[in-house]
């Protein structure tokens, strides 16, 4: 079980990291999410993006409520891009990590039958994505 504190900061973080996000209208937010690759193409994605401009990357980060929430406060007005990688293990985990993020573009990849038990079959994982 999640200690009550630690629950109650999550959601203010993600309640300023949704703020925050819609005053860094310069930035395109880039959602990365899919049962498979997350993690590569997200860093593809932030190498690549880097070339064009200033780019808010965090290889490796948590994909967690409170792991987007930081990468989203990292992001400043400099940035042009910020590419977030978005998983989910629970239906309606999708749902909450985008209104926090507000993303500009989505990138969908492979939907598979990984969290089968959170999730009834496969249309249900294609849904939530």
């Amino acid at each position: 079980m999640i200690p009550m504190t630690r629950l109650i900061r999550d959601y203010c973080l993600s309640a300023v990291a949704a703020l925050w996000r819609r005053l860094m209208r310069r930035a395109s937010f880039i959602a990365v999410t899919g049962s498979y690759g997350k993690t590569t193409a997200t860093q593809c994605l932030g190498t690549i993006l880097a070339e064009s401009g200033p780019t808010n990357f965090e290889p490796m980060a948590s994909n967690s409520r409170a792991g987007l929430a930081k990468v989203i406060l990292r992001t400043r007005p400099r940035h042009r891009f910020t590419p977030i990688e978005v998983g989910t293990n629970k239906p309606g985990g999708l749902w909450r990590a985008a209104w926090m993020i507000h993303p500009d573009i989505v990138v969908v990849l492979a939907v598979g039958d990984v969290h089968s038990n959170n999730f009834p079959d496969l249309d249900a994982i294609a849904a939530e994505k």
